[in-house]
């Protein structure tokens, strides 16, 4: 097995703070995730709930969140709670702007007579 370099934690380092700015592909993805679980959870619908979890990325600031807690960095925290902070606020006013739209009249039964 080969050794890491000294550089290379370092390198890691910056690489995760690079990664931990809310940038416009995490918010696409973060907007495009939201109605397909939205809809999944309206229909009772495993797969798209799933699908949804797949495309959002929230997984990656919190990752660094935790790595930027577990080393004391602070600059690295700070940036990884804006985003998840970002992230899961335009996830749940989306999440209920669609709820409340109406969207789901398609998927909601028809009262028994």
């Amino acid at each position: 097995m080969s050794k890491a370099s000294p550089e290379a934690p370092e390198k890691l380092r910056q690489n995760l703070l690079e990664d931990s700015q809310p940038d416009l592909n995490y918010l696409a993805l973060t907007v495009s995730a939201c109605p397909i679980g939205t809809f999944g959870l309206l229909s009772n619908s495993a797969a798209a709930i799933v699908g949804a979890m797949i495309i959002a990325p929230l997984i990656l600031p919190l990752r660094e969140l935790a790595l930027g807690a577990l080393e004391g960095n602070v600059l690295l925290f700070r940036q990884s709670l804006i985003s998840v902070a970002a992230g899961t606020g335009i996830a749940i006013a989306l999440s209920g702007l669609v709820g409340r739209g109406g969207f789901w009249a398609a998927y909601s039964r028809s009262p028994a007579s």
